[in-house]
C-alpha cells in the first residue's frame, strides 16, 4: 500500500525535482539541490502535475486521442517509407494523412487493430466547419453539382448542417447527431423529412468487422404515409483513398438499404459505400447505388471532398 501510494503522490514529483536539479533555472541551483530530496515538495509537485492533466483532460477530453494519432503517424512514416530515394519522394502525402502506399487508387492497407482504434472515434467538429463536395449521377439522368454542406450549430445531441448548391442557390438544413446520423432534412419553405431513430450511418466507434442493423421510420411534412428505411452496414477495412481534396486514410464503411414507399408499394434496395475519414471529419467519398424489385439499377451517385476546412474544437 506504501508503494502505491508513493508511486501515485511522491515518486512523479520527486522525478521533475530531479529534471530541476539537472536544469536548474537562472539563481535557482541551490533552490534545486534542496527541492530534490524534500518530500514535501515532491508531493506538491506530484499534485500540481495531476492537477494540470485533469485540467486538460477536463477541457480537452479528445487529447489522448489525438496525440496516440500523432504517434501513429510518425511511426507509420518511418515504418512504410524508410530510406527513399528522389524517385520514391515524387509521391508526396497529404500533410496530417499517415501514409500507408503509394498507390493513387484506393487500396486495402491491411492496417491493424491500432488504427482501426484511432481512425475509428468519432469526429470532432466545430461551428464554421465546411465541406465542398461535387456530386456526379451516371446513370438514367446524367448530372453533376457542387454544394457546400457548413456547421451552423452544435449541441450535445445534435449537429445542423446548410447545404447549398453552389450553381442554383438551392438551400435545405439539414440535423445530424453528433455522429453524423440523420435526424431531419428541410428545404426553404420548411418542407422536408424526420427520421425516427436517426438514419445510422456510422456506429462509433468503428473497428474490423463490427456490424449494425436498423429500422428507421421517416416521416415527411407533406405526407401521412410515412416510409420505412432498413439497412444493415459492416465496416470493411481501411483503405488510402484519393479524392479532389487530398489523399486521406480512411475507413471503409458498406451498407445494404431497402426503402418501402407507401404511396407507391414499391421497395428499392440499393448499396451505399463511404470512406470515414478521421482527420477530416466526415466521409470523404461516398458511391450510392439504387435498384428497382426488378432488379434494374435506378441510380448510382458518387460524392467526393473537393475541400474542407474542419478545425476541431
Amino acid at each position: 500500500m506504501t508503494i502505491l501510494i508513493k508511486m501515485f503522490f511522491v515518486y512523479p514529483g520527486w522525478l521533475l525535482a530531479q529534471i530541476a536539479y539537472l536544469f536548474p533555472g537562472k539563481g535557482q541551483i541551490l533552490a534545486s539541490a534542496r527541492r530534490k530530496d524534500n518530500v514535501a515538495v515532491h508531493v506538491f509537485y506530484t499534485l500540481l502535475l495531476w492537477a494540470g492533466l485533469f485540467y486538460i483532460l477536463k477541457e480537452y477530453p479528445d487529447f489522448l486521442t489525438e496525440l496516440k494519432l500523432e504517434f501513429r503517424k510518425i511511426a507509420n512514416s518511418y515504418t512504410t517509407q524508410g530510406p527513399t530515394s528522389a524517385k520514391d519522394n515524387s509521391v508526396q502525402k497529404q500533410e496530417g494523412s499517415p501514409k500507408l502506399t503509394d498507390d493513387k487508387t484506393s487500396k486495402n492497407t491491411g492496417t491493424d487493430q491500432a488504427n482501426y482504434t484511432l481512425l475509428g472515434q468519432k469526429p470532432r467538429l466545430a461551428i464554421g466547419n465546411s465541406f465542398t463536395l461535387r456530386s456526379s449521377n451516371t446513370l438514367e439522368k446524367p448530372s453533376e453539382y457542387t454544394i457546400e454542406r457548413t456547421i451552423v450549430d452544435i449541441t450535445p445531441s445534435s449537429i445542423r448542417v446548410v447545404s447549398k448548391n453552389i450553381k442554383s442557390g438551392y438551400t435545405r438544413t439539414l440535423e445530424f447527431t453528433p455522429e453524423w446520423n440523420l435526424i431531419s432534412s428541410r428545404d426553404s419553405n420548411g418542407q422536408g423529412s424526420n427520421f425516427t431513430p436517426p438514419l445510422k450511418y456510422y456506429d462509433f466507434p468503428l473497428y474490423p468487422g463490427k456490424e449494425w442493423t436498423q429500422t428507421s421510420t421517416e416521416k415527411r411534412t407533406n405526407s401521412n404515409d410515412n416510409r420505412t428505411h432498413k439497412l444493415t452496414a459492416h465496416v470493411a477495412g481501411v483503405e488510402e483513398v484519393v479524392v479532389s481534396a487530398g489523399k486521406f486514410q480512411t475507413i471503409k464503411i458498406v451498407t445494404q438499404t431497402e426503402l418501402f414507399d407507401p404511396e407507391t408499394g414499391k421497395t428499392t434496395s440499393g448499396n451505399d459505400t463511404s470512406w470515414y475519414s478521421f482527420e477530416v471529419g466526415r466521409s470523404v467519398k461516398t458511391v450510392m447505388t439504387s435498384r428497382e424489385e426488378d432488379g434494374k439499377e435506378k441510380n448510382k451517385q458518387t460524392t467526393e471532398l473537393m475541400g474542407y476546412n474542419s478545425q476541431k474544437k
